[in-house]
């Protein structure tokens, strides 16, 4: 897949693919429907649009235990697969902790830490995508995406293909690992 992937696809592009920041601001701006995110923990000071701006560590864990509002779904501003994503519910403050999806219990410290992982480059805060009342019926209120796969051949766009991912009632992304998520 590797080997694949760096034959077919130029480098410039990957930042438009992996820098979500960056990628939803294109999409903003050329008018394309995007979760809205609701706050961005970037200490370099990074931004989409109108989010909340968290630039600290005590910012955020401002936001995070005063001003959050739920459900959320928190994901790093670079990374893929799934890595290093929350759907949290709720917010105990008494025990200063977080219930996430399937009723487990997430420490604010743990999820700051997670939050200031270098390679994540800071992170997004969204509101849950609610699915079409069709796909509702067909699969459930899994959040899942169809991507396209366009080929540029001298100089020309074209689709190879297109795919549904869906994502099984126990997952928080519809990444499918090579069918080890169980997502479709």
């Amino acid at each position: 897949s590797k080997a694949i992937d760096a034959q077919l696809n130029d480098n410039y592009w990957r930042a438009t693919a992996n820098d979500k920041v960056l990628n939803y601001a294109l999409l903003e701006h050329y008018g394309y429907p995007m979760p809205e995110t609701v706050a961005i923990y970037s200490p370099h000071k990074r931004r989409i649009g109108t989010e909340i701006s968290l630039t600290t560590e005590g910012a955020l864990q401002e936001f995070l235990t005063q001003a959050m509002q739920f459900p959320v779904f928190i994901k790093p501003v670079v990374g893929s697969y799934g890595r290093g994503t929350f759907l949290l519910n709720s917010y105990d403050a008494s025990r200063r902790c977080f219930v996430d999806s399937h009723g487990k219990n997430l420490a604010v410290v743990e999820l700051v830490i997670t939050c200031s992982t270098p390679q994540f480059n800071g992170m997004l805060f969204q509101k849950c995508l609610q699915p079409h009342d069709d796909v509702l019926r067909w699969i459930g209120s899994t959040t899942s995406c169809v991507r396209v796969i366009v080929l540029l051949n001298q100089g020309r766009p074209k689709v190879h293909m297109a795919f549904w991912k869906i994502a099984r009632s126990h997952n928080i992304t519809d990444n499918f690992h090579m069918g080890s998520t169980g997502n479709l």
